[in-house]
This record gives C-alpha cells, structure tokens and sequence, in this order.
C-alpha cells in the first residue's frame, strides 16, 4: 500500500511539472533580434515586432518574410513572400534554453521553405 502511495504522489508531482510548463508564455521582447541556425549556418531569422525575415543561401530566393503571433508559447506564422499562396499559416511550440540564447521551432523544417534545422541561437550586437 505504502509503494502505491508513493508512486501516486510521484506521478502527481508529475503532472504538477508539466502543467506549470505548459502555461509559459513568450514574449516578443525575447524574440526580437537577430537568429542563427545552429544546423544549417547559412540560415537566419531577423524577428521585429511583426515580422521574420529568414535570409539563408540555400534556395534561389535569398529571403523570406513571415508575418507572426504569438499565444502563449506558440507561434503562428504566415509565409509573406514570393510564394505565398502555396503555404498556409502555421503554428509551431516554442522553446527556449534556461538562459534564453538558444530558441528552438517545432517542427520549422517542414514550413516553407524546407531545409534542416529548427534551432536557433541568438546573435548579440556589440554596438
């Protein structure tokens, strides 16, 4: 009984962890800035207030504008360049390190375009 007891405070404890996880919201302020791509180099987000632009050296259009929200620690982007009309909106989790220097977007690869990578580190001016 005592062992069934423990295992149910366990997965309580748990549980608990989780929904505290869960209920993260992201901030602009934390976005804001420049992104390089920690798998693919040549890749890099510019996030303001509203848009992303994705600059990289690998398709034949050297950039790409996306149009965001963010709800909670999700993000729903909208593809706003040349190609437009073939990519709907789509939402992705959000995840940063503790320190917040390295972000990563679920599932980014397979929005367009696609090419490997999902995370990012932060890039620091020294103006």
């Amino acid at each position: 009984m005592q062992v069934l007891i423990v295992f149910s405070f366990f997965f309580f404890l748990l549980g608990c962890e989780k929904d505290k996880n869960s209920n993260i919201t992201i901030e602009k302020q934390d976005l804001i800035g420049k992104w390089v791509n920690t798998q693919l180099n040549t890749d890099t987000l510019f996030w303001n207030n509203t848009i992303i632009i994705r600059t990289d050296t690998v398709t034949p259009f050297k950039k790409h504008s996306y149009k965001y929200e963010l709800f909670g620690d999700s993000l729903l982007i909208e593809y706003n360049g040349e190609y437009y009309i073939l990519a709907p909106k789509s939402t992705h989790k959000l995840f940063f390190n503790n320190d917040k220097s390295i972000l990563t977007i679920e599932m980014l690869e397979d929005y367009f375009p696609e090419y490997n990578g999902n995370r990012f580190s932060r890039i620091i001016n020294n103006n």
